[in-house]
């Protein structure tokens, strides 16, 4: 059964469904000279109003200080979780990597909802030693913790989750599988391509053919056996994108199978109506 896509407020998803791209909070734009407003802002984390506390970490988004940074990590431990899960949004998209060691613990913590908000805000700080955390949350009973895992560590790009990733590939949704799959696509390591083979003959078809998308870009040889199956899938993309992986990986191997693909290709044209003419012209 498909899951949920998760996207943290105030977010919406890259095209291609990779990390989500940040739509600022209004009031995120730098306030010249705004330190001075921070104790008060700090007191304001604590009113028992829901709404001030929440625009108290609106606007010491807009305040490019440390004391600022400072109220927002402190914001992490806040009693309201909608706080809690705005503050580490903020804190991503600042980049502040001061943020990490209190981030993490939340993971643990809290509902689904502020757990893919620190899975999103972990894997926008790009930190490699995050990986291990992560791993913990590609783990989860839960598939919408499984999905934004596999897209933060696909955001990070360290060789160290792609024996992790792998294992989504055969998760029981195919929406989780495909963020396994894009998030291979993005680690640089040569074994990231070759953990793509399984996903070529994934039972959902656009899971085979991100696959197969991705390896037309990164050719590895050590797929071909399953490249070469796959220019028999029903679907005509997951066939276009492996005939181009086979020949830009250009093996003997691959080669022999493009042009057994096009033979095949050329006869069954001409076996249809009309189609000696076609391949006359």
């Amino acid at each position: 059964m498909a899951t949920q896509e998760f996207t943290p407020s105030g977010m919406e998803p890259a095209l291609g469904g990779h990390a989500p791209v940040r739509q600022p909070y209004s009031g995120m734009e730098p306030q010249l000279g705004g330190a001075h407003r921070v104790p008060g802002l700090r007191d304001m984390l604590g009113s028992p109003l829901a709404n001030e506390r929440l625009e108290a970490v609106r606007l010491l988004a807009g305040i490019r200080h440390p004391t600022a940074i400072d109220a927002l990590i402190e914001a992490l431990e806040n009693s309201d979780l909608r706080v809690q899960r705005r503050a580490a949004e903020v804190l991503a998209v600042l980049g502040d990597r001061r943020a990490v060691p209190h981030l993490i613990p939340l993971l643990v913590r809290g509902d689904w909802m502020l757990r893919s908000s620190v899975i999103w805000a972990l894997g926008l700080l790009g930190d490699w030693r995050t990986v291990p955390a992560l791993l913990d949350m590609v783990n989860s009973r839960d598939p919408r913790l499984r999905l934004v895992a596999a897209d933060a560590l696909g955001t990070i790009g360290h060789h160290s989750a792609i024996p992790g990733l792998e294992r989504l590939l055969a998760d029981r949704g195919s929406d989780v599988r495909h963020a396994a799959v894009r998030a291979l696509g993005h680690i640089g390591h040569p074994d990231a391509a070759a953990a793509l083979a399984p996903a070529l003959s994934d039972p959902d078809r656009w899971v085979r053919y991100t696959a197969a998308q991705t390896l037309a870009a990164r050719p590895d040889p050590r797929v071909v056996p399953a490249l070469i199956k796959a220019l028999d899938d029903p679907y005509l993309l997951v066939r276009t994108e492996a005939l181009r992986a086979l020949q830009a990986i250009a093996t003997p191997e691959a080669r022999a199978a493009v042009s057994e693909w096009e033979a095949r290709t050329r006869s069954a044209k001409q076996g249809e109506p009309g189609g000696g003419e076609v391949a006359a012209t």
